[in-house]
């Protein structure tokens, strides 16, 4: 912290207008609190603030595995704030983008940004949720809205639709597997591996679920890279964008990723399947599981080019979608049978509408 940082914080919030709020809202058990929207220039900014789970950092021993360590982690992509458009009566208005953090966690410019508000009159009643409410418990979200605006709304007494934003909600499983490979596609129902599990849904409810593995198989990275980028179609649109000294760059930096990831020669466990629920799920090798976290500490991560592989085919022996991923395990090419285990799963919650009278 200096002077120049005060100063440049100062800077970015003077604002040519603003327009107060000042309304609490409730929606699956979170509160929300909408400060006031800004004008500065031609930007424009709703700020909101978002009750939140408090982040702890966990310490882990040094002899932490890798399972240890990913069950550690707090996982939430979008934040508590994940609005992707606002309609106020009849003006309906979108965001690009912002930024949110944790108040505690960016102290100066939640002083600086709520000095501003309050001394254009914003204030938080005694009786609100939000008074005592601890720091770490509260995201404030900078929302910048891309709707051209020529003068900022009137709130007062508005009806409010909120659109929530869709949002991966991640279950922990690890369901113990044996992976035996078959390059060939289960031809009935009873020909793919069942594997059941049971998760809780967002309502806390057990709901069980069953993975129907239709094919595993060893897959060679680099010769499906080495197709790709071989490609003339995919040259000649890769190469409406970028440059040839570009287009070489990414085939030579994604080669040494995947080098990283799984060297040339060996394979990776790739497994196609359909879910009773609509999910995607995450295998791991058991030993990678239970190998040290400390192993992998200066590992460089391929996961860019690898997370999300596209199954043969639309639709499994059972009728459902079909789905694919990888275990990022390298292996010999004459491997036929690995342990493992289905680690977890994710849910796409979509997109819902709520609307609120302030």
């Amino acid at each position: 912290m200096n002077f120049e940082y005060l100063m440049d914080l100062s800077a970015r919030n003077q604002f040519d207008e603003v327009r107060l709020i000042g309304r609490t809202i409730e929606s699956q058990g979170r509160s929300y609190h909408f400060l006031a929207m800004t004008r500065v220039g031609e930007e424009l900014y709703l700020y909101i603030m978002a009750q939140t789970e408090p982040w702890e950092e966990r310490a882990l021993p040094d002899d932490a595995t890798m399972r240890q360590s990913m069950k550690s982690q707090f996982y939430m992509i979008g934040g508590a704030v994940n609005i992707s458009k606002i309609k106020i009566n009849d003006l309906l208005i979108e965001s690009n983008g912002g930024q949110s953090y944790t108040m505690d966690m960016n102290l100066p410019e939640s002083l600086m940004l709520l000095s501003r508000l309050s001394a254009a009159g914003w204030s938080i009643p005694k009786d609100s949720v939000f008074y005592e409410m601890e720091w770490n418990c509260i995201e404030m979200m900078h929302w910048r809205i891309r709707t051209p605006l020529q003068t900022l709304p009137e709130w007062e007494n508005a009806r409010i639709c909120v659109t929530w934003g869709s949002i991966p909600k991640q279950y922990y499983v690890e369901k113990r597997i044996k992976l035996t490979v078959s390059d060939r596609y289960a031809q009935t129902a009873e020909d793919a591996k069942a594997v059941v599990f049971t998760i809780r849904d967002r309502d806390g409810r057990p709901q069980e679920a069953v993975c129907y593995m239709n094919r595993i198989s060893l897959i060679d990275l680099y010769a499906e890279h080495e197709k790709q980028f071989a490609d003339p179609e995919y040259q000649r649109l890769a190469k409406e964008r970028i440059s040839e000294e570009e287009f070489e760059s990414i085939k030579k930096s994604t080669y040494q990723a995947l080098e990283q990831e799984c060297p040339r020669g060996m394979r990776l466990f790739g497994i196609e399947y359909e879910c009773t629920m609509d999910l995607s799920l995450q295998f791991y090798s058991s030993e990678y599981l239970d190998s040290k976290q400390r192993e992998h500490i200066h590992q460089g991560s391929a996961s860019l080019y690898l997370s999300n592989p596209k199954a043969d085919k639309e639709q499994g022996v059972h009728g459902l979608k079909m789905r694919a991923c990888m275990v990022h395990t390298p292996v010999d090419p004459d491997t036929k049978e690995m342990c493992a285990e289905l680690f977890t799963a994710y849910e796409l919650i979509p997109e819902r509408e709520e609307e609120f009278f302030l």
